[in-house]
């Protein structure tokens, strides 16, 4: 058998100011254990006390997260970013909003500063979570307003990359499109 290697992934801002720099090889082994730990504690927040341990149970044993682990892949990072977007999102939804509001901060621009694709999606996500009144918009709007503050310099450093411009508008364009497709 040949060991999988995927080429070197690193977030969306190393590449837009050419910073090269590997993540030390035990870091996906902490994201992973994170990833463990967020799963349990937002399943808390749906399942029963005795149930909370499933989509743990689930995540382990599921030949993805092997997958992950073993291809040391990027998505880990990534997932753990959502993961704790997410969590902060339940957190801001409850009571407990004094810990939910770093936490979206922290997950949410993070995850913007990471991935072109979290940032497209994320937008619609949390548009999506709005209108369905998951969250009420009084409650975000202050840390949505911080995010979008910590992302200034990273949507600078898009726009003077001419590269970057374009293919980023030819997305817009094309999820424009689709959503003009929509009844």
């Amino acid at each position: 058998f040949y060991p999988i290697h995927l080429q070197d992934q690193k977030p969306l801002f190393f590449d837009l100011v050419e910073f090269n720099r590997r993540f030390p090889f035990w870091l996906p082994y902490f994201i992973n254990a994170l990833n463990i730990f967020l799963i349990w504690r937002i399943a808390k927040n749906f399942f029963l006390e005795h149930l909370s341990f499933v989509p743990v149970l689930i995540y382990c044993f599921s030949p993805w997260s092997f997958y992950l682990m073993a291809a040391d892949s990027f998505y880990i990072y990534l997932l753990m970013l959502v993961l704790v977007t997410f969590l902060g999102i339940l957190m801001i939804r409850s009571a407990e909003s004094k810990l939910g509001i770093p936490l979206f901060i922290l997950g949410g621009t993070l995850a913007l500063y990471s991935s072109l694709l979290l940032m497209i999606i994320y937008p619609i996500i949390i548009t999506a979570l709005i209108l369905i009144k998951f969250v009420d918009y009084k409650k975000i709007i202050f840390p949505l307003l911080t995010i979008v503050l910590f992302c200034l310099p990273l949507f600078i450093s898009i726009s003077r990359n001419q590269v970057g411009i374009k293919n980023i508008s030819y997305i817009i364009l094309f999820l424009y499109a689709l959503l003009c497709l929509l009844p």
